[in-house]
């Protein structure tokens, strides 16, 4: 199995599963840099740091520059030829992911991926189209909770494909949070312990590359002069601070302490000390959301929504965020959240995924089209007259298969969640007319 990581949050939710295949000696676990970070002797550290230097690491030589995706695209599909595994796996919404997807399906490999069906509905995110071409040319969708398989099936994958295993991050962050209790990083920071304190990290490009947006965030943090806050730099935000001067302005702002990236245990000991958490990151939305921290979020959507749900996280934008700010920290009706609600994972995907792939190694994978009766499919809804007290298979009848249950009031579920169907719903379903018009539940 080849596992294909280019950036340290790849490396963070991967661990997990990299640990669990620790028990299945059968399953040789061959890790891939696929080029994506620029610094190769940063990722070694992030490899060293998550005690998994001990698997055979392969690097993807890269033939140019990552923005021209042609070359490094053909450098990785090199080292994954190389290989020849029997499954691809990749984590998250990089181009790493997708490129790895292309890659396998050109190659005939079978492709797994993780973190499958977040959806921001947003496709000026280039990480939107990232999940949406590693989901579909995926032969296995590993969705980290319900709401993220729903949106699968309402893009028509096949339910026989998709598995809720919970977010691995949940099982990365609960363990690495209880060493983290003995960082001294604030004090190594020069920082009082105990004191207001705010995390802010961004490094999307719609926050990056735009001046006016970056430059409305600095003036927000500044302006908080009551907190003291850490701004670990993404090394991209860094550039575009010195280019924009920003940089220079950050520099006399007595409040505001600028780090180079920290390490992960570092990281969780600062955020665990938050009393606010100012991010366009999901993974961050996510580690907020699992250690209990109130979290406003740096964009217009999200895709994470049960971070929202849950209360944790609030999605804002960039306007006016210094009033944002202060309002967050007083505001009687924003609970404080709970920590570790369990709301993306229970700690345990890690193993469920590593059962679930060699469950698919055993059996094989059988790359072949999906015919049907008619020579073509459609959609039909279909509304339940009576009770089916239980629903044992998604495949319905010929070759039609359940997309998707709506409840009485129309919201949607993933029908691997439905254990049985009642008299008013209604089921989407995919397949040839001749069989759904004989189909009647």
């Amino acid at each position: 199995m080849a596992l294909v990581l280019g950036t340290r949050p790849e490396i963070i939710k991967s661990e997990p599963i990299i640990k669990a295949f620790d028990k299945h000696h059968e399953v040789e676990l061959i890790m891939v840099y696929s080029g994506q970070h620029e610094d190769y002797s940063m990722f070694e550290s992030f490899i060293d740091e998550f005690n998994v230097s001990d698997k055979e690491l392969i690097k993807a030589e890269p033939c140019g520059d990552w923005v021209d995706s042609s070359v490094r695209l053909s450098g990785l599909q090199r080292a994954i030829d190389q290989i020849q595994p029997d499954i691809v796996l990749a984590v998250g919404d990089t181009y790493t992911v997708a490129y790895s997807a292309l890659i396998s399906h050109q190659l005939r490999i079978p492709f797994c991926h993780v973190e499958a069906g977040l959806r921001s509905f947003d496709k000026n995110m280039p990480e939107e189209g990232n999940r949406i071409v590693a989901d579909h040319l995926a032969d296995i969708c590993l969705c980290p909770t319900s709401v993220s398989a729903t949106n699968l099936s309402m893009e028509a994958i096949p339910p026989n494909r998709v598995y809720v295993t919970g977010n691995t991050i949940v099982d990365s962050c609960l363990k690495y949070s209880r060493e983290a209790v003995n960082s001294n990083i604030i004090e190594r920071l020069g920082l009082k312990a105990n004191s207001p304190t705010i995390l802010l990290t961004v490094h999307r490009v719609e926050n990056t590359d735009d001046p006016q947006r970056l430059g409305r965030i600095v003036d927000a943090i500044i302006g908080a002069r009551d907190f003291q806050i850490i701004f670990p730099v993404h090394p991209r935000t860094k550039d575009r601070l010195k280019k924009s001067g920003l940089q220079y302005v950050l520099s006399e702002a007595p409040s505001v302490t600028v780090t180079p990236p920290l390490g992960y245990v570092d990281f969780l000991k600062v955020l665990i000390d938050s009393n606010l958490v100012l991010t366009d990151s999901g993974g961050i939305q996510e580690e907020a959301t699992i250690l209990g921290k109130r979290c406003l979020v740096l964009r217009g959507s999200t895709e994470r929504p049960e971070t929202v749900i849950s209360g944790n996280c609030r999605v804002i934008g960039v306007e006016n965020l210094e009033r944002a700010i202060r309002r967050s920290i007083s505001d009687e009706t924003w609970p404080i959240p709970k920590r570790y609600g369990g709301v993306i994972g229970d700690g345990k995907s890690g193993r469920r995924i590593a059962n679930i792939l060699i469950k698919h190694l055993k059996r094989g994978f059988k790359h072949q089209p999906k015919y049907f009766d008619d020579g073509y499919a459609s959609y039909r809804l279909v509304k339940v007259r009576g009770h089916i007290p239980k629903l044992t298979d998604l495949r319905v009848i010929g070759d039609t298969s359940i997309l998707q249950v709506y409840n009485e009031n129309g919201e949607p579920s993933w029908p691997g969640d439905v254990k049985k169907l009642r008299k008013g719903q209604n089921l989407l379903l995919l397949g040839s007319p001749s069989h759904m018009r004989s189909y009647q539940p």
